[in-house]
This record gives C-alpha cells, sequence and structure tokens, in this order.
C-alpha cells in the first residue's frame, strides 16, 4: 500500500496551489521518480502544463498530457482519467476525489490550500485513506516554504 503524504498551505490562492504541485513534482523529478499528476479537468491539465514550464525560472521537468488513448514516455504525466500505474511511483492529486487506482502508487501526495472547499474535499481524502487502513502524514507548510 503507498505511503499518503498531505501537504497544506494557508494560502488560498489556486497559483499558490498549483505551484506547490509543481513543486513537489519537481522534487519528485529530481530524485528520478516517475509522477502522474491527477487532474479534474482538461482546463486544470493545460493550467498545469504551462505553469510547470514557468512556475520557476531555470526549471526543466519533461512531462505530456497524457489522453485515455496513449501514454506519452515522459517521466511525469498529467492525467484527468485513471492514472495509469505503470512505472509510475509518484501521484500527485489535484482531484476532488480520490483516484481509481492509487493502490498502485507507491507514494501519494496531496497538496492542499486553504481554500475551505478543497480543505473539506481534502478531509474527506484524508478519512478515506484510513478507512482503507492506511496513515495519512500532514505536513504544514509556512508562506515561505512555497
Amino acid at each position: 500500500m503507498p505511503r499518503i503524504d498531505f501537504y497544506l498551505l494557508d494560502d488560498t490562492d489556486d497559483r499558490a496551489w498549483l505551484r506547490l504541485a509543481c513543486r513537489l513534482t519537481e522534487k519528485a523529478f529530481s530524485q528520478s521518480h516517475q509522477v502522474c499528476i491527477a487532474v479534474e479537468s482538461n482546463e486544470q491539465a493545460a493550467t498545469l502544463d504551462k505553469l510547470l514550464w514557468t512556475f520557476r525560472d531555470r526549471s526543466f521537468i519533461p512531462h505530456a498530457i497524457a489522453d485515455n488513448a496513449t501514454t506519452p514516455d515522459e517521466p511525469v504525466l498529467i492525467t484527468t482519467g485513471r492514472p495509469p500505474a505503470a512505472a509510475r511511483d509518484v501521484l500527485i492529486n489535484l482531484c476532488t476525489q480520490v483516484p481509481e487506482g492509487f493502490e498502485a502508487f507507491a507514494r501519494v501526495v496531496e497538496p492542499l490550500d486553504g481554500d475551505p472547499i478543497r480543505r473539506k474535499q481534502g478531509r474527506a481524502r484524508f478519512k478515506h485513506y484510513r478507512d482503507h487502513g492506511l496513515t495519512p502524514e500532514s505536513h504544514n507548510l509556512s508562506a515561505n516554504e512555497h
């Protein structure tokens, strides 16, 4: 079963939440992990795709948006469907629900910000993991850490 980590920001700005997801992706990529980022919509996938190229000067994270028909051979995949678990170590979840097939990953990362709706959805996911015998960890991040 995977290790589950929630990373919590107080900030309510969508960009801060997505930049946190980019930072977590960059860290996993720099440690040679294969990463899948689960998102809610094609619009969110496009926003994250652009942000992964621009969130930090001199940052380079090779990535692609996977569709349901193909799985590009990139170290980081963004997907709106069921995350492809083959050769993926880390699942970064930006969805409102726990992604189907999360059990196939070694680690699930749940970035959250101070938005009350996202926090409520995050608490539901935390409970879901706990109800499935997992022990999620929470990490509070200060404003200067993101």
